[in-house]
């Protein structure tokens, strides 16, 4: 049975909270329109399974990506909101 990944883990890996939510909610999408998963992995978990492919460098976020949620990210702390 393969390890439970932590959370912690995969954030420290990402940097940050906000940069694994939105690599989440992205690859969550991709998997329910029928993306095929990138690891062998036993486990019906979702989450895990991401967590699994962000452990093992199958996803990441693109450079574009990362400016707009480092722009979303200074935008919240400042009390804005980005659209």
């Amino acid at each position: 049975m393969a390890r439970l990944i932590r959370e912690e883990e995969v954030i420290e890996k990402v940097g940050g909270r906000f940069i694994l939510s939105s690599m989440v909610q992205k690859r969550l999408r991709e998997l329910m329109s029928g993306a095929q998963r990138l690891v062998e992995s036993d486990s019906r978990d979702a989450l895990q399974i991401i967590y699994q492919e962000i452990m093992e460098d199958k996803i990441a976020l693109g450079a574009g990506e990362e400016a707009q949620e480092e722009a979303g990210v200074r935008a919240a702390l400042r009390g804005g909101s980005r659209m």
